[in-house]
C-alpha cells in the first residue's frame, strides 16, 4: 500500500479553506466538522482492524469529503442541497475534474476509492454495485459523518439550524413518526415541519453501518441527548420514540 502523508493532507485542507472568510461561523463549523470526520474516520478504520495505511486512507477521505459545502456556501449562501446543488457532487468536481485531490496526496492508486466515498457520503443508501475497498471506506465515511452530526446536533442553536428559537411545539408528521418507530432512517422529502428534521438527525442512529459506530453513539447518548432537546413535545410521542432507540 501506497503511503499516505496526512501532515501533507493537513496542509492542504487548511490551504483550500484558508481562503474562506475566517471569521464567519458557518465556515468554521465546516472546518472542525471535516477534522472531526476524519478523525472518527480513522478511529473507526483502526477499530475495524485495518491496517495502518488503509486508517490513514480512512482519515484522508474524511478531511476532503465535505470541500465542496465551501464552494457551495460562496456560490449559493446555502448549505442546503435541494436549494443549490449536490454538496457530494461538487466536491468531486473539485477534487477529481478541477486535480484537487494532488494537493492532499500524490498517488492516484486510491482516487477510485475516494471517488466513491466522497460522492455517496449524503446519498440515502449506497449504490448495490458497491464493493470492495470502496464500500468499506464508504461505510466508514458515512458512519463517521453521521456520528459527527449526532455529535454536533447536542449543541447546535435550532435559530441557527431553522431559524426559530424552539421546535418541539411541532407536531410530528405520521410517515415520518412510522418511519422512526420502525428503527428506519427519514428520507428528507418526508419531512413537513421543523421537528420531522430534527428526527431526520436522531434516525441516523439507525443508519449506521458498523457496530463499533452503534457503540459509540450509544456510549454517548447523542440520540438521547438530542430527544433531551426537544422534551416539550407530546409525552406519548416522546416516549415512543426513546422505546424504538432502546430497542435498536
Amino acid at each position: 500500500m501506497w503511503e499516505i502523508d496526512i501532515s501533507r493532507g493537513m496542509e492542504a485542507f487548511n490551504q483550500y479553506t484558508g481562503k474562506f472568510p475566517e471569521d464567519d461561523e458557518r465556515i468554521d463549523h465546516k472546518i472542525q466538522h471535516s477534522i472531526r470526520v476524519a478523525v472518527r474516520a480513522g478511529e473507526l478504520a483502526a477499530a475495524l482492524g485495518l491496517d495502518p495505511g488503509e486508517v490513514s486512507l480512512a482519515y484522508l477521505i474524511g478531511l476532503v469529503h465535505d470541500l465542496g459545502r465551501f464552494s457551495q456556501y460562496t456560490q449559493f449562501g446555502t448549505f442546503v442541497d435541494r436549494d443549490s446543488r449536490n454538496h457530494a457532487d461538487m466536491g468531486v468536481e473539485l477534487l477529481f475534474d478541477e486535480g484537487l485531490i494532488r494537493a492532499f496526496i500524490k498517488t492516484d492508486a486510491y482516487d477510485d476509492i475516494i471517488r466513491s466515498a466522497v460522492a455517496c457520503h449524503n446519498a440515502f443508501a449506497l449504490p448495490e454495485d458497491l464493493d470492495g475497498p470502496a464500500l468499506v471506506h464508504s461505510r466508514i465515511l458515512r458512519d463517521a459523518d453521521k456520528l459527527d452530526n449526532l455529535f454536533s446536533k447536542q449543541y447546535e442553536r435550532f435559530e441557527a439550524l431553522f431559524g426559530v428559537e424552539k421546535i418541539d411545539h411541532e407536531s410530528v408528521s405520521r410517515d415520518v413518526l412510522e418511519t422512526f418507530l420502525a428503527r428506519r432512517p427519514i428520507r428528507t422529502e418526508q419531512v413537513r415541519s421543523h421537528l420531522d428534521n430534527w428526527l431526520k438527525y436522531v434516525a441516523f442512529y439507525f443508519d449506521l453501518s458498523y457496530d463499533e459506530s452503534r457503540r459509540l453513539a450509544a456510549e454517548a447518548g447523542y440520540a438521547d441527548h438530542l430527544l433531551d432537546r426537544v422534551s416539550g413535545m407530546d409525552p406519548m410521542v416522546l416516549s415512543a420514540l426513546r422505546e424504538a432507540l432502546m430497542r435498536f
